[in-house]
Parts: C-alpha cells; sequence; structure tokens
C-alpha cells in the first residue's frame, strides 16, 4: 500500500494488481497467431480530517478494473493485431466532495460505470526487409519504434528519453 499526504488534510491509499497471460500457436513457420490478455485492478481510500459539516462524504473507497484482450496474426510479409479495451468503475462514491471518485461520478453520472474501447487494430505490412508501413490505431511511443540506431548520439538519446522513464 502507498501512502500520500495531501495538503496535510487528507490521505489516499493506492493498491494495484495487474495479471498478464500471452499464449502464441505457430503453423509450420508459414504464420504466427499470438493471444494475449492484461487485467489491472486498482483499490482506492480516500480520507479527510474534515468533520463532515457539509453533508458530503469525508471518506470513502472505490476500485477499478482494466482489462486488454488482444489477437495478432504474424506472417513474413503482413502483421495484424487487434486488442479489445474494457474499464469498469465500481462504488464510486455519489456524495464526495474530494479527489478521483468525486471527478469519476461527475463526469459518469453513476456509481458503476463501465466501456468497450478498441486499443488497437492494425496492420503492418513489410515489402521488403528494410521498408515497413504500419496502418491504424496502436500505441505510440516517441522514438521507442525505430530499432537498434547505428549513430552513437542517437543511441544515446533514446536511451535517456522521456518515454523509457514513463513506461
Amino acid at each position: 500500500m502507498i501512502f500520500i499526504k495531501l495538503i496535510c488534510v487528507s490521505f489516499f491509499v493506492l493498491f494495484t494488481y495487474s495479471n498478464l497471460c500471452a499464449y502464441t500457436y505457430s503453423i509450420e513457420n508459414k504464420f504466427k497467431i499470438n493471444l494475449d490478455f492484461k487485467e489491472e485492478i486498482r483499490y482506492e481510500y480516500w480520507d479527510t480530517f474534515d468533520t463532515g459539516a457539509t453533508g458530503k462524504d469525508e471518506y470513502y473507497s472505490f476500485s477499478s478494473s482494466k482489462m486488454r484482450f488482444g489477437i495478432g496474426v504474424n506472417t513474413a510479409k503482413i502483421d495484424t493485431y487487434f486488442q479489445l479495451h474494457w474499464s469498469q468503475l465500481f462504488n464510486i462514491p455519489d456524495k464526495a466532495q474530494f479527489g478521483a471518485g468525486a471527478l469519476y461520478y461527475k463526469f459518469n453520472h453513476s456509481q458503476n460505470a463501465g466501456a468497450f474501447a478498441i486499443s488497437q487494430l492494425w496492420i503492418n505490412i513489410k515489402p521488403t526487409e528494410n521498408i515497413k508501413l504500419k496502418l491504424g490505431r496502436f500505441f505510440y511511443s516517441s522514438g521507442g519504434e525505430v530499432g537498434n540506431p547505428r549513430d552513437p548520439s542517437i543511441k544515446w538519446i533514446k536511451k535517456n528519453s522521456c518515454f523509457w522513464k514513463i513506461n
């Protein structure tokens, strides 16, 4: 558990659990089928030293779940991938006066909000070894897509970029 003081009047506890499963099936080295599943479960507890005179919750907790299921096919000339994302919030407080729970309820108008989305849906065309064309919706990694650069100064920039520090 992580305890963080917020402006000396409230505190917040965050617990996150993550699960990842992946499976690859290859058929005679002609193509591969990749399946993956990832789930992150998160619990938050918020408290303040307010006496509750405002009639709002001075402490509350809620949880969330984020699941991703992906399927991909890889061949010598084409790679494809599809990833579906489900986010669910549970027990969002309807009378919170501060914190993430108050914001989640304000914008969802529900104590149990959830939604599907397509995280990734792309095709990578590889006509030659040096030419690749990736089309669709995919995660952007700000320079992380490039392989191993030959120039030492570019290699240093890639190694020390902000992208790698926050992911």
